[in-house]
Protein backbone atom coordinates (compact mmCIF):
# COMPACT_ATOMS: atom_id res chain seq x y z
CA UNK A 1 0.00 0.00 0.00
CA UNK A 2 1.15 3.54 -0.72
CA UNK A 3 0.76 4.39 2.99
CA UNK A 4 3.69 2.15 3.86
CA UNK A 5 5.79 2.06 0.70
CA UNK A 6 7.80 4.79 -1.00
CA UNK A 7 7.03 6.17 -4.45
CA UNK A 8 10.15 4.84 -6.17
CA UNK A 9 11.11 1.94 -3.92
CA UNK A 10 14.66 3.15 -3.47
CA UNK A 11 17.25 2.54 -0.73
CA UNK A 12 15.99 -0.97 -0.04
CA UNK A 13 12.37 0.02 0.57
CA UNK A 14 9.27 -1.47 -0.99
CA UNK A 15 7.49 0.54 -3.67
CA UNK A 16 3.99 1.52 -2.58
CA UNK A 17 1.00 1.37 -4.91
CA UNK A 18 -2.31 3.20 -4.61
CA UNK A 19 -5.54 1.21 -4.64
CA UNK A 20 -6.93 1.09 -8.18
CA UNK A 21 -10.36 2.52 -8.88
CA UNK A 22 -11.18 -0.39 -11.21
CA UNK A 23 -11.06 -4.19 -11.16
CA UNK A 24 -9.83 -6.48 -13.93
CA UNK A 25 -12.03 -9.40 -14.97
CA UNK A 26 -10.78 -12.63 -13.47
CA UNK A 27 -9.00 -11.02 -10.51
CA UNK A 28 -9.75 -12.17 -7.00
CA UNK A 29 -10.38 -9.74 -4.14
CA UNK A 30 -13.18 -7.72 -5.77
CA UNK A 31 -14.88 -7.13 -2.41
CA UNK A 32 -11.63 -5.79 -0.97
CA UNK A 33 -11.27 -3.27 -3.82
CA UNK A 34 -14.82 -2.06 -3.30
CA UNK A 35 -14.27 -1.68 0.46
CA UNK A 36 -11.04 0.29 -0.02
CA UNK A 37 -12.56 2.61 -2.62
CA UNK A 38 -15.56 3.26 -0.38
CA UNK A 39 -13.31 4.10 2.58
CA UNK A 40 -11.20 6.43 0.40
CA UNK A 41 -14.34 8.26 -0.79
CA UNK A 42 -15.50 8.85 2.78
CA UNK A 43 -12.07 10.21 3.72
CA UNK A 44 -12.19 12.70 0.83
CA UNK A 45 -15.67 13.84 1.87
CA UNK A 46 -14.44 14.57 5.40
CA UNK A 47 -11.57 16.63 4.03
CA UNK A 48 -8.81 14.42 5.30
CA UNK A 49 -5.60 15.37 3.53
CA UNK A 50 -3.07 12.96 2.11
CA UNK A 51 -0.41 11.70 4.48
CA UNK A 52 3.19 12.69 3.97
CA UNK A 53 5.44 10.07 2.43
CA UNK A 54 6.80 7.81 5.14
CA UNK A 55 10.26 6.30 5.37
CA UNK A 56 8.91 3.05 3.91
CA UNK A 57 9.19 -0.58 4.88
CA UNK A 58 12.57 -2.21 4.32
CA UNK A 59 13.06 -5.93 3.77
CA UNK A 60 16.10 -8.15 4.18
CA UNK A 61 15.31 -10.38 1.24
CA UNK A 62 12.74 -10.83 -1.52
CA UNK A 63 11.74 -14.15 -3.07
CA UNK A 64 10.88 -14.17 -6.77
CA UNK A 65 8.70 -17.12 -7.73
CA UNK A 66 9.07 -17.89 -11.46
CA UNK A 67 6.47 -19.70 -13.54
CA UNK A 68 8.72 -22.20 -15.31
CA UNK A 69 6.69 -23.68 -18.17
CA UNK A 70 3.25 -22.06 -18.52
CA UNK A 71 2.65 -23.51 -22.00
CA UNK A 72 3.38 -27.17 -21.34
CA UNK A 73 2.01 -30.21 -19.53
CA UNK A 74 3.71 -28.98 -16.35
CA UNK A 75 1.88 -25.68 -15.94
CA UNK A 76 1.69 -25.97 -12.15
CA UNK A 77 5.39 -25.51 -11.47
CA UNK A 78 6.89 -22.45 -9.79
CA UNK A 79 10.55 -22.17 -8.82
CA UNK A 80 12.39 -19.85 -6.45
CA UNK A 81 15.84 -19.71 -4.87
CA UNK A 82 16.61 -19.13 -1.21
CA UNK A 83 20.06 -19.14 0.35
CA UNK A 84 21.65 -20.83 -2.62
CA UNK A 85 19.10 -23.67 -2.88
CA UNK A 86 16.41 -24.19 -5.52
CA UNK A 87 12.84 -24.80 -4.32
CA UNK A 88 9.93 -25.87 -6.54
CA UNK A 89 6.20 -25.75 -5.85
CA UNK A 90 4.42 -28.13 -8.21
CA UNK A 91 1.33 -30.26 -8.61
CA UNK A 92 1.10 -33.77 -7.18
CA UNK A 93 -1.40 -36.62 -7.29
CA UNK A 94 -0.29 -38.18 -4.00
CA UNK A 95 -2.97 -37.35 -1.43
CA UNK A 96 -4.00 -38.19 2.09
CA UNK A 97 -5.64 -41.66 2.21
CA UNK A 98 -8.38 -40.12 4.36
CA UNK A 99 -9.68 -38.07 1.43
CA UNK A 100 -13.13 -39.25 0.38
CA UNK A 101 -12.81 -41.47 -2.67
CA UNK A 102 -15.74 -39.89 -4.52
CA UNK A 103 -13.93 -36.54 -4.73
CA UNK A 104 -10.43 -37.80 -5.62
CA UNK A 105 -10.79 -37.66 -9.44
CA UNK A 106 -12.06 -34.07 -9.27
CA UNK A 107 -9.44 -32.74 -6.83
CA UNK A 108 -6.28 -34.37 -8.15
CA UNK A 109 -5.40 -31.18 -10.09
CA UNK A 110 -5.63 -29.10 -6.90
CA UNK A 111 -2.96 -30.80 -4.76
CA UNK A 112 0.48 -29.20 -4.36
CA UNK A 113 3.87 -30.07 -2.90
CA UNK A 114 7.07 -28.15 -2.18
CA UNK A 115 10.40 -29.81 -2.94
CA UNK A 116 13.95 -28.60 -2.54
CA UNK A 117 16.65 -29.87 -4.88
CA UNK A 118 19.54 -31.45 -2.97
CA UNK A 119 22.58 -33.43 -4.17
CA UNK A 120 22.01 -37.17 -4.62
CA UNK A 121 24.14 -40.00 -3.26
CA UNK A 122 27.82 -39.33 -3.67
CA UNK A 123 26.94 -35.69 -4.36
CA UNK A 124 26.04 -36.74 -7.92
CA UNK A 125 22.94 -35.39 -9.59
CA UNK A 126 19.98 -33.96 -7.72
CA UNK A 127 17.00 -35.42 -5.90
CA UNK A 128 13.73 -33.95 -4.64
CA UNK A 129 13.24 -33.56 -0.90
CA UNK A 130 9.55 -32.96 -0.09
CA UNK A 131 9.19 -30.27 2.58
CA UNK A 132 5.45 -29.53 2.53
CA UNK A 133 2.22 -30.62 0.90
CA UNK A 134 -1.23 -29.12 0.35
CA UNK A 135 -4.14 -31.55 -0.03
CA UNK A 136 -7.32 -29.99 -1.39
CA UNK A 137 -10.65 -31.07 0.13
CA UNK A 138 -14.34 -30.76 -0.66
CA UNK A 139 -15.41 -29.50 2.74
CA UNK A 140 -17.46 -26.64 4.16
CA UNK A 141 -15.04 -26.07 7.04
CA UNK A 142 -11.83 -25.65 5.06
CA UNK A 143 -10.39 -25.65 1.55
CA UNK A 144 -7.70 -28.20 2.31
CA UNK A 145 -4.90 -29.39 4.58
CA UNK A 146 -1.49 -27.71 4.54
CA UNK A 147 1.22 -29.89 6.09
CA UNK A 148 4.83 -28.93 6.79
CA UNK A 149 7.11 -31.92 7.40
CA UNK A 150 9.09 -30.63 10.37
CA UNK A 151 11.42 -33.64 10.56
CA UNK A 152 12.45 -33.30 6.90
CA UNK A 153 12.72 -29.53 7.32
CA UNK A 154 15.09 -29.97 10.26
CA UNK A 155 17.14 -32.54 8.33
CA UNK A 156 17.51 -30.17 5.38
CA UNK A 157 18.40 -27.33 7.75
CA UNK A 158 21.14 -29.31 9.49
CA UNK A 159 22.55 -31.43 6.69
CA UNK A 160 22.31 -29.10 3.68
CA UNK A 161 21.70 -25.48 4.62
CA UNK A 162 24.22 -25.15 7.46
CA UNK A 163 26.79 -27.53 5.95
CA UNK A 164 26.97 -25.52 2.74
CA UNK A 165 28.50 -22.62 4.64
CA UNK A 166 25.44 -21.26 6.37
CA UNK A 167 23.04 -18.57 5.20
CA UNK A 168 24.02 -15.26 3.69
CA UNK A 169 24.87 -12.35 5.95
CA UNK A 170 22.04 -10.21 7.23
CA UNK A 171 19.37 -12.90 7.36
CA UNK A 172 19.49 -13.23 11.15
CA UNK A 173 20.18 -9.58 11.91
CA UNK A 174 23.69 -10.23 13.18
CA UNK A 175 22.57 -12.64 15.92
CA UNK A 176 25.17 -15.35 16.46
CA UNK A 177 25.13 -18.78 18.12
CA UNK A 178 22.02 -20.82 18.86
CA UNK A 179 19.83 -17.71 18.81
CA UNK A 180 20.90 -16.94 15.26
CA UNK A 181 20.35 -20.54 14.15
CA UNK A 182 16.83 -20.54 15.58
CA UNK A 183 16.02 -17.30 13.75
CA UNK A 184 17.26 -18.84 10.49
CA UNK A 185 15.23 -21.98 11.15
CA UNK A 186 12.12 -19.85 11.71
CA UNK A 187 12.84 -17.87 8.52
CA UNK A 188 12.92 -21.18 6.63
CA UNK A 189 9.47 -22.04 8.01
CA UNK A 190 8.24 -18.58 6.99
CA UNK A 191 9.49 -19.16 3.45
CA UNK A 192 7.68 -22.51 3.24
CA UNK A 193 4.36 -21.23 4.63
CA UNK A 194 4.46 -17.87 2.81
CA UNK A 195 5.15 -19.33 -0.62
CA UNK A 196 2.63 -22.08 0.08
CA UNK A 197 -0.14 -19.55 0.69
CA UNK A 198 0.80 -17.76 -2.54
CA UNK A 199 0.50 -21.04 -4.44
CA UNK A 200 -2.82 -22.09 -2.90
CA UNK A 201 -4.46 -18.72 -3.52
CA UNK A 202 -2.89 -18.32 -6.96
CA UNK A 203 -3.93 -21.79 -8.14
CA UNK A 204 -7.47 -21.19 -6.86
CA UNK A 205 -7.64 -17.88 -8.76
CA UNK A 206 -6.49 -19.56 -11.99
CA UNK A 207 -9.14 -22.27 -11.64
CA UNK A 208 -11.83 -19.62 -11.13
CA UNK A 209 -10.79 -17.90 -14.36
CA UNK A 210 -10.89 -21.20 -16.27
CA UNK A 211 -14.34 -21.99 -14.86
CA UNK A 212 -15.54 -18.51 -15.85
CA UNK A 213 -14.28 -18.97 -19.41
CA UNK A 214 -16.00 -22.37 -19.70
CA UNK A 215 -19.29 -21.02 -18.37
CA UNK A 216 -19.12 -18.03 -20.71
CA UNK A 217 -18.46 -20.34 -23.67
CA UNK A 218 -21.42 -22.58 -22.76
CA UNK A 219 -23.66 -19.56 -22.35
CA UNK A 220 -22.70 -18.25 -25.79
CA UNK A 221 -23.52 -21.63 -27.35
CA UNK A 222 -27.01 -21.55 -25.88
Amino acid sequence: NSKFGTKKGRNGTLKGYAVRSFHFWGESGKEWYQKQNKAATKSDEKGIGKEKEKAGVKVEEVLMMRWIRPFSLHTREYRFSWQGHDFVWKGTRIVDPGLKRVFRPFLRLCHLKLVVLVPGKGRKGEKDLVLARFTSMASKRKAGRFEVYEDILDRFFGEELMRSGGPEKGICGGVQGEGGKEMIRQRLRDVVVGTGMCMVIGEWSKRQVVIGIILAALDSIQ
